[in-house]
């Protein structure tokens, strides 16, 4: 059974941690603190985009129930 890692190993890790320190995402919080403020907020273009869009979904609803009542 494997009880202890050969100095070799252990050697090896060790310097490749150390190459991969700062450069490697430890936990969900660090990639959280990484990216917070990337996507906080709509930018206005894009806010205005989906209102419009969802206008028009409104309205094409409506139409879709007056083209069905109107052929019965």
């Amino acid at each position: 059974s494997f009880t202890a890692v050969s100095s070799s190993l252990a050697s090896r890790l060790t310097s490749e941690e150390a190459e991969a320190e700062g450069s490697v995402v430890s936990s969900s919080a660090q990639l959280s603190t990484e990216i917070s403020g990337s996507f906080t907020s709509l930018s206005s273009s894009l806010a205005g985009r989906i209102a419009t869009n969802e206008t028009n979904v409104t309205s094409l609803n409506a139409d879709i129930i007056a083209l069905s009542i109107a052929l019965g």
